[in-house]
């Protein structure tokens, strides 16, 4: 299957403030963050996604949809380096913007796939949707700032930093159990009956 991205070259210096508004202020506590000769705040990028925003935003009278895009970048977190996890490191990723359509997102699934099988890897394909998470966590009585949180402590597999959060609202229980779920399309009842079961809690839920 020919995918036909195009290469998105970003900068590896970047305004820091298009990832605190994505995950909040505490992440600065991860990044190469400092002020530029033009007293602006700015970063070694900590990941792509970002900057991939940043550009379509900026620039996306320019072209046609859907959108395509591959990066293959360096980027830099100010982590305690460990075990395959370094302050510097490559982040390879595919976008594809403009289209609602189950194909296409189907389209970077099978991408994944193929590349991963060409190189004789033993994988597997582990999918989520942050527009679930998002919609679990608004519907919860948690300030912007925690939901912020939570979501970085997602990406950073916090377990402890979530648990710290979620203690301090009524609904910490069932919200715990969504958002530590995992297990193929067959667990999906599994999931769908824990909601069932807490659907009085949920009643002044608001859906999404």
């Amino acid at each position: 299957m020919d995918f036909k991205t195009e290469k998105l070259r970003g900068p590896t210096v970047e305004y820091t403030n298009i990832f605190t508004l994505k995950s909040g202020e505490e992440i600065t506590e991860s990044m190469f963050a400092f002020k530029d000769k033009g007293n602006r705040d700015v970063c070694l990028k900590p990941e792509q996604t970002a900057s991939t925003a940043r550009f379509f935003i900026e620039n996306f009278k320019n072209f046609a949809f859907p959108l395509k895009f591959y990066y293959f970048c360096p980027v830099f977190r100010y982590d305690e380096p460990q075990h395959a996890r370094y302050r510097e490191f490559w982040h390879l990723g595919v976008e594809l913007i403009g289209s609602n359509n189950p194909e296409s997102d189907a389209e970077v699934i099978s991408l994944a796939y193929e590349g991963l099988k060409s190189l004789n890897l033993n994988f597997v394909l582990e999918l989520s949707n942050i527009k679930v998470i998002k919609g679990v966590l608004n519907s919860a009585n948690l300030r912007e700032e925690d939901k912020k949180k939570i979501l970085h402590y997602i990406d950073k597999h916090n377990d402890e930093g979530i648990d710290e959060i979620l203690k301090r609202t009524d609904r910490g229980e069932i919200l715990n159990k969504v958002l530590s779920f995992k297990g193929n399309r067959e667990n999906l009842s599994d999931l769908k009956n824990l909601l069932r079961k807490r659907l009085k809690e949920l009643t002044n839920w608001k859906m999404f």
